[in-house]
């Protein structure tokens, strides 16, 4: 799973990182549903989702449910934004602010390798 893997269910969508898991559906109780089969299929390998360290966000423009999500006996905070994968991910789906950051970060690039750039003693070819 070093390169990711992805999973199609009935509903929705797992993409799998190490340490990093996706989970998506298009409803809080298809994504429920996945968390259920993910932490069932956890169980089968010796495996354990960590109840703390687990959030989820709803992805919606419309009034959303803020309770925390319940399953068995662990509690998982809905959270409106998240980082995966070195990207912020909002519950409103806008990449904004994401896109400054990294129109940001590559004019910091560009311009900490300026003088490289315009060095006489580098070829163009």
């Amino acid at each position: 799973m070093s390169n990711g893997e992805v999973w199609s269910l009935d509903r929705g969508l797992i993409l799998a990182y190490p340490n990093d898991i996706i989970i998506t559906g298009n409803t809080r109780a298809e994504v429920q549903m996945n968390l259920k089969k993910l932490m069932k299929a956890s169980k089968n390998m010796g495996l354990v989702v960590n109840a703390e360290k687990t959030k989820y966000m709803v992805v919606t423009r419309g009034p959303e449910d803020s309770s925390n999500l319940k399953i068995e006996n662990n509690e998982f905070e809905q959270v409106k934004e998240f980082r995966y994968l070195g990207v912020t991910l909002n519950n409103k789906n806008i990449m904004h602010e994401e896109i400054n950051v990294r129109l940001n970060v590559a004019n910091r690039c560009y311009f900490a390798m300026e003088t490289l750039f315009k060095s006489k003693t580098l070829s163009k070819k």
